[in-house]
């Protein structure tokens, strides 16, 4: 894995356990805006530092057996660490690249595109055949690196967010529809509903109904990291019309809106302003203070729904994807 860069001896690996603390800094600066409107960044990253924590003597196995795990590369310059990038296996060869950064003194010298051609090596190496990675349509110069490697946008998205104290919906209770905890006899319906609202993104990420059910392993990784998950359905007449999935681990983190669709009517912005505040009030409960809604750009009625609640727009997204032969 270790690989010697130009003149400046920047080598690239895996990360170490007393290195979690460079990274946490290095992603704290390299993503100011992002942290500070969401905690995502940091958060997930002390959730991974406790999950090598847990596992680091597995790795040479895990590593021998080529099984598929979530891995962070380095690229350090002596001791000091001067950039990163997150892989996570998605199922079925597919991977996605997530947080990479660069440390503001060493870019333009190339360690951004070396750090996607050693996680690309290795996704290889572990017979992927497909990668997925979010950029903010804002960071230029790692969209133009991306596309140049052969990345390409299957998906658009505006995030919002909301100050759950500042929120301004009411009860989502009503006579035509009724919002409820996803079961195991919804998993068919909601997938359909999930191919009709988000083609692309299905295709792309090759879901199939078993992706809606958490594995055990899934599960333990979760117990370990101290995240969170919970499902809710929108039915209507027995059917199921709309979903709604949400991830979080603390007050300090922004809730996450993994899934928020509801299939096309005269009333599907009435049932998803229904969904979005059903969260809330959920998230209001937990201590939760603020929460992301990812919106395809298209969807511009639910936006302005969203917006009616009090959310604002803070990015744009590019999904994008890499095809391997």
């Amino acid at each position: 894995m270790t690989t010697t860069r130009d003149s400046n001896q920047i080598k690239i690996r895996r990360i170490k356990a007393n290195e979690f603390r460079q990274v946490f800094e290095l992603i704290r600066s390299s993503f100011k805006n992002e942290n500070a409107i969401t905690g995502l960044d940091a958060q997930r990253l002390q959730r991974n530092a406790r999950l090598y924590s847990a596992i680091s003597c597995l790795l040479p196995i895990i590593d021998f057996l080529h099984i598929d795990f979530e891995t962070l590369l380095v690229a350090v310059n002596g001791q000091r660490v001067v950039g990163q990038i997150h892989m996570v296996p998605m199922g079925r060869n597919l991977w996605s690249l997530d947080s990479a950064a660069v440390d503001a003194e060493y870019r333009g010298r190339g360690v951004y595109r070396n750090l996607m051609d050693e996680a690309l090596s290795y996704i290889v190496k572990r017979r992927g055949k497909r990668i997925v990675t979010s950029l903010w349509t804002s960071n230029v110069a790692p969209v133009k690196v991306t596309g140049r490697l052969g990345y390409e946008v299957f998906e658009e998205e505006d995030r919002l967010i909301l100050e759950i104290r500042n929120a301004v919906c009411e009860s989502s209770q009503s006579d035509t529809y009724t919002i409820r905890t996803l079961s195991s006899r919804d998993i068919e319906q909601v997938y359909e509903v999930l191919k009709a609202v988000y083609p692309d993104r299905i295709r792309t990420l090759q879901m199939t109904p078993d992706d809606l059910a958490q594995s055990k392993l899934s599960f333990l990784k979760d117990k370990i990291t101290g995240k969170h998950s919970k499902s809710w359905v929108l039915e209507v007449d027995g059917r199921v019309r709309g979903y709604v999935l949400i991830t979080f681990t603390s007050s300090l983190e922004a809730a996450n809106t993994e899934y928020l669709c509801t299939l096309p009517s005269k009333d599907s912005l009435e049932q998803a302003k229904a969904l979005i505040c059903h969260v809330t009030q959920f998230l209001r409960n937990q201590g939760i203070s603020r929460i992301i809604l990812n919106l395809p750009v298209e969807w511009k009625g639910i936006k302005e729904t969203a917006e009616s609640l009090g959310f604002r727009v803070f990015a744009r997204v590019y999904q994008m994807k890499k095809e391997l032969a």
